[in-house]
Protein backbone atom coordinates (compact mmCIF):
# COMPACT_ATOMS: atom_id res chain seq x y z
CA UNK A 1 0.00 0.00 0.00
CA UNK A 2 1.09 3.58 -1.21
CA UNK A 3 0.67 6.30 1.78
CA UNK A 4 0.85 9.89 0.39
CA UNK A 5 3.08 11.63 2.58
CA UNK A 6 2.69 15.54 2.74
CA UNK A 7 7.02 16.49 3.29
CA UNK A 8 9.05 16.27 -0.12
CA UNK A 9 11.58 14.93 1.89
CA UNK A 10 9.70 11.82 3.75
CA UNK A 11 9.32 8.60 2.57
CA UNK A 12 8.33 4.53 4.60
CA UNK A 13 10.84 1.90 4.93
CA UNK A 14 9.88 -1.21 5.21
CA UNK A 15 8.72 -0.97 8.38
CA UNK A 16 6.54 2.01 7.30
CA UNK A 17 8.34 4.18 9.37
CA UNK A 18 8.76 7.71 8.52
CA UNK A 19 12.65 8.55 7.42
CA UNK A 20 14.13 11.92 6.69
CA UNK A 21 15.72 11.86 3.33
CA UNK A 22 17.66 14.59 3.76
CA UNK A 23 19.11 14.04 7.11
CA UNK A 24 19.46 10.20 6.48
CA UNK A 25 17.35 8.98 9.33
CA UNK A 26 14.14 8.83 11.37
CA UNK A 27 11.76 11.65 10.84
CA UNK A 28 11.07 13.29 14.66
CA UNK A 29 7.92 14.31 13.26
CA UNK A 30 5.70 11.11 13.33
CA UNK A 31 3.31 9.06 15.36
CA UNK A 32 1.82 5.56 15.38
CA UNK A 33 -1.37 5.06 14.05
CA UNK A 34 -2.62 2.09 15.80
CA UNK A 35 -5.71 1.52 14.56
CA UNK A 36 -3.84 1.38 10.81
CA UNK A 37 -0.87 -0.23 11.83
CA UNK A 38 1.92 2.63 10.46
CA UNK A 39 3.22 5.93 11.24
CA UNK A 40 2.05 9.43 9.90
CA UNK A 41 3.20 12.90 10.10
CA UNK A 42 2.16 14.60 12.49
CA UNK A 43 0.95 18.15 12.40
CA UNK A 44 4.39 19.81 13.50
CA UNK A 45 5.07 18.28 10.38
CA UNK A 46 4.56 21.57 8.54
CA UNK A 47 6.72 23.16 10.56
CA UNK A 48 10.36 21.44 10.14
CA UNK A 49 13.04 23.20 10.00
CA UNK A 50 14.71 20.58 7.26
CA UNK A 51 11.32 21.06 5.06
CA UNK A 52 11.91 24.85 4.80
CA UNK A 53 14.61 24.85 2.69
CA UNK A 54 13.30 22.18 0.10
CA UNK A 55 15.96 23.08 -2.79
CA UNK A 56 19.26 22.93 -0.62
Amino acid sequence: MKIKLTCPWAKHDDKMRIICIKRGGLCGNQYFRSCKGWWALTDRAADCPVRRYENG
